[in-house]
């Protein structure tokens, strides 16, 4: 998605927001905070369980599922800057979790490559984002 058409389509939710009545708008307030209390909690698991935050846990699923990935692959589908997607990934390569390999297509470019830490730890993510049965209650935080 380019710059040109987030902006649009935020113009145009907005827009939309705008002339929702209070039922909606409450509902979709509600619906936001649930999501960002989803978010949070997988953060702070994958913080606690795996030493990386949700979004970098991301990063390396995308590697995963999309071999031969390039840093602009990663921005265009995550929609943020490739500056900001470069310096997300040099982290995770110094902490051995992929690699950068020469593009033979293009020899200006590299192309990203999980290395097997970064795979075992997506699986063992993958693994303990799964809800158990343990689990299946709903945490106090989304209560209310």
């Amino acid at each position: 998605m380019s710059r040109k058409t987030s902006t649009s389509a935020s113009r145009a939710y907005a827009q939309a927001y705008k002339g929702a009545d209070a039922t909606t708008a409450t509902f979709f307030n509600d619906l936001v905070r649930c999501e960002t209390r989803l978010y949070n909690a997988l953060n702070d698991r994958m913080r606690r369980g795996h030493g990386i935050a949700a979004s970098q846990y991301k990063f390396l699923r995308y590697l995963r599922d999309h071999p031969d990935a390039r840093v602009g692959d990663l921005a265009a589908f995550f929609v943020i800057g490739v500056g900001a997607t470069s310096k997300g990934m040099d982290r995770l390569e110094g902490r051995g979790l992929f690699r950068r390999v020469p593009d033979p297509a293009d020899r200006r470019s590299s192309l990203l490559e999980l290395t097997d830490t970064g795979e075992r730890l997506v699986h063992e993510a993958d693994e303990g984002s799964r809800p158990s049965a343990r689990s299946s209650r709903r945490p106090s935080t989304l209560r209310g």
